[in-house]
Order: C-alpha cells, then structure tokens, then sequence
C-alpha cells in the first residue's frame, strides 16, 4: 500500500487565494510527477466569521465550482464578501483549471440562508439547492418564505448569470438537501420537511410523525415533471448508468415509499430507495441492525452501476455478511453494492472518539474516495492518522475491491475538517473544508485569523 505523503498538491486556502504546494520525494514506491509549474507557496485569507463549503464539482474544462455557506467577511481572490446580517449568506465560485478565480456570487438576506449541493448540465449551467429563510435575494429574485425555512432551487450560466429560481415550501420547516442532472438535463431534486409542503402546485402530505422525504423532477428551463414522497428524512441523490434516480437518508420508525414497506430495526437505520424517470419507486433497500444506529453521508454510482455509499454507525450491527461494531461514539463505514444489489463489502473506519465522514467520490477506474475528520488517533485499515489537536481531516482512498491504497490527513491545533470532495477527468482529486487559524497540509502550512476555507487539488 503506498503511503501517507504520496499526495501532491495544489492548496486554495483561506476563503480563498489560489495557491500551489511542493511534494515530499519518497524512495519506494515513487510519488507521481508534479507540474515543475505547481511551485507558488500557499496562503490564507482572512475570515472574520465562519465558511463552510458543501459541495463542489469539476466540469468537463476542469473548471471547479463550490458552494456553501459565510458568516461576517469572506475575501474570495480581490473580492469581498460581507454577510447580510448575523447569520449565514450563501457562495457559488468558479475557478478555471489553473486555479485562477473566475467569479464568486453571494446569496440570500439577514436571515440564515443556506446552499447545500450543486449540480452541472452537459452545457456548464449550474445548479445550487439550499434554504432560505424570511426576505432574501438568490439569482436577483425577491424571496419571502411561507414559514422559517423554504427551499430554493436555481440556475446559473458557466459565467455566474442567473437564470431563473424555484421555491418550494410551506408554514413548516422545509428543506433542499441535494441535486443531480440527467444526460438529457432534468433536475432531480431531493429533501425533507415537516407536516407539509408545496412544490411546484403539488402539496404533499407527511405520514406519521417528524420529516418526511421528497423527490422532485423539473426540465432544465425549470418546469416542474412530477414530485413524490415518502417517509424519513431524505438527504442524497444520485443516478445509476440509465439516469435514473436513487435516493438516501435516514428513517426512525416504520415508513413507505409508493408500495414498499420497510422496517426500522435500530434506533436509526438508512434506506436507499430506486425511482424511474416517471416517478415509480422501482426498489428499496435498508441499512440497519437492532443494536446499531447507521446514517448516510453520500452515495454515488461507478461506470458499472456499483453503488457506493459512506456514513456513520454506533454500536454493533451487521451489514451484509460483515459485522461492524464501532470502537468510539461514532465511526465510520464504508460499502460497495454491485449492480444488483448485493453487499461486496464494507469497510469500517474508526478511533476511540467521535469520528465523521462528510463526502464520497468515485473515479473513472472504480477507486473510491471519502474525507471527514477526526478527534483521536484514526485507524484505516493498518493506517492509523494522528491528529495534532482538536480535529484533523483525512482523505482515504480505496480501491474497487475494497483495498485501502492511501490515507492522508491535514490539521492544526483546533477544529480542521473535510467537507466534499470531487474528481476530475484526469482522476485529480478536489478536497475542501474548513480550518480555525491554522493547518498543516503536506509541508505548507496555512494560516488566518480565525475560520477559513482550504480547496486542495490532489495529483495522485
């Protein structure tokens, strides 16, 4: 297995000057060629309250977007944000396959307003899901929310012009957790929400008690095509090799999709429900046990239809045939489905603390990819990760058969996480999070006053 300092790599840091960083030279096994261009020191900006990045996606040009949340002044490059009021705004940046800024959009009002996934069409266009609550302005439309918290959808051009936006919601709590894009540029979308909501014309009706789950489809000028619901708290989607959508989250009781009934058997268990493209549910599928609580931080689909997921477990259940029982409060697991359904494996992740994942990535050659962070000593496999303080992030890649290749932190003194990840058409990888005041990435450390935001461009 090659080692931790293997990674090459191109740091953005702060929130967020465009930046490059050397590579340690090891002896065996040799680490991949570098740029002899990627030789500029990284730095920091500075952020007066905190960033938070949610998700990001390399287009077929190697552009990056990423997309999350800002309190108090974020500087993007030679631009400065400042947040409408005391709580959160939203940002949508892009940067060219250099790492030169392109743009940075800001979002939302004086309330709390969050994006939480994007999406890319074959053509560039980008789509940002989030919440919103009260009075904001996201795409240069005025938004009011029916109760606190609605759910906004909208569409950018590659350049960062808005297109249009949807809202969706009720009196309740409603919420826009993820969304993807089919080969013919349908939207799908996913969430949860409480008692009721409204999206599109269709008002949906919760069964039982706390959220249930949504699923939507709009046309690519914004239409909507039909919307279903179900129980549980939705949170992912994502495509298998015909286009159609599979969605994720966690269920707390008995609940239904359409005609399928399933079953809770711990305190928290998982589902993994198949639509078609006209909205039936097709299948689904639980993870659980009786003396565990398992959730779900992503799911993605290889080039051979393998569904991947990862997530967070406690206690001791069985998935598949394998038998995880976790070491702390909360670990880590990660699973190959193959086409049909069948568990190929799973693996667990874990210290004697808390430990979180946060994303999933799959490349071109069925590798997988997680990030997260972690409190104390971090075991993958036989690599174990020792934070400097507080909370360190890590990176960890597999192979399609489960083969832990790599595993690779970076931290500080406080609070350093990992938050998405993406890859490109060259399987470079995309880490983001965030920091407190300083962290450590290979040799280069980075530094900022208080919270910033760290992209890092891993060449394996």
């Amino acid at each position: 297995m090659r080692k931790n300092n293997l990674l090459c790599s191109l740091i953005i840091a702060g929130v967020v000057a465009m930046t490059f960083s050397s590579c340690k030279k090891e002896d065996t096994p040799p680490t991949p060629a570098v740029d002899p261009e990627i030789s500029t020191t990284p730095y920091a900006v500075k952020a007066t309250g905190y960033i938070t990045p949610k998700k990001q996606l390399v287009d077929k040009d190697g552009n990056l977007y990423v997309t999350g949340s800002f309190s108090g002044i974020a500087v993007f490059g030679t631009t400065t944000l400042t947040a409408q009021g005391q709580s959160d705004d939203i940002f949508l940046a892009k940067y060219n396959a250099k790492g030169e800024l392109q743009w940075v959009k800001q979002e939302g009002g004086a309330d709390t307003d969050v994006a939480r996934s994007l999406a890319l069409d074959a053509s560039g266009n980008v789509f940002v899901i989030g919440e919103f609550s009260y009075a904001a302005i996201i795409g240069g439309t005025s938004l009011t929310s029916k109760g606190y918290i609605d759910i906004f959808l909208a569409k950018y051009t590659s350049e960062g012009t808005a297109q249009w936006v949807k809202q969706a919601g009720s009196a309740n709590l409603d919420y826009g957790t993820d969304v993807v894009i089919d080969g013919t540029d349908n939207i799908y979308i996913t969430g949860n929400f409480y008692t009721e909501t409204i999206i599109g014309n269709t008002t949906l009706t919760a069964v039982g008690n706390g959220r249930n789950t949504y699923i939507a489809k709009y046309t690519s000028s914004g239409e909507m095509q039909w919307v279903k619901s179900g129980g549980g708290y939705g949170r992912y989607i994502t495509l298998d090799g015909s286009g159609t959508p599979y969605i994720a989250g966690e269920f707390y009781d008995d609940i239904s999709f359409g005609s399928k009934q399933l079953t809770v058997q711990g305190n928290s268990d998982v589902f993994i429900v198949h639509y078609s493209a006209t909205g039936e549910v097709l299948d689904a599928r639980t993870i659980g046990s009786t003396n565990a609580e398992f959730s779900i931080r992503d799911l993605k689909f290889d080039a051979s239809s393998n569904l991947y997921t990862t997530g967070l477990f406690t206690g001791t259940g069985t998935v598949g045939t394998t038998t995880l029982t976790s070491k702390g409060q909360t670990d880590v697991f990660t699973l190959k489905y193959n086409n049909t359904g069948a568990v190929q494996w799973v693996k667990a992740a874990a210290s004697n603390n808390d430990d979180y994942v946060n994303a999933l990535g799959i490349d071109g050659s069925g590798n997988v990819y997680i990030t997260g962070y972690f409190y104390n000593p971090f075991t993958l496999e036989s690599t174990t990760l020792t934070p400097a303080g507080g909370s360190d992030m890590f990176v960890a890649k597999y192979n399609n058969a489960g083969e832990l290749q790599w595993a690779q932190k970076a931290g500080g003194e406080s609070t350093d996480m990992g938050t998405t990840l993406a890859l490109d058409r060259s399987n470079n990888l995309y880490v983001a999070g965030s920091f407190y005041k300083s962290i450590q990435v290979n040799e280069t450390t980075l530094t900022a006053d208080k919270e910033a935001l760290f992209l890092w461009k891993v060449k394996q």
